[in-house]
């Protein structure tokens, strides 16, 4: 199964909710004027900046809501 491979690699960092989260994701949410399922998307948002991640891989083009957020896509 593909999801036991990627769980199983080396370079994979879970990331959990810190202290800092709830107001990142508030955050995250207003900036973007996020609301209903998008606010998925600003959970990510707020993991991602709490973690220190430097960019996110995706296709969806719905983090371009947030700003100074890094994405990147493939090709």
């Amino acid at each position: 199964m593909a999801a036991s491979r990627i769980l199983a690699a080396p370079s994979l960092s879970v990331l959990y909710p810190g202290p800092a989260f709830p107001e990142l994701l508030l955050e995250a949410i207003q900036e973007s004027k996020t609301g209903g399922n998008l606010v998925f998307d600003a959970q990510i948002v707020a993991l991602c900046r709490e973690a220190g991640v430097g960019a996110l891989l995706t296709e969806d083009r719905d983090f371009a809501r947030f700003r100074a957020f890094p994405v990147e896509r493939l090709g």
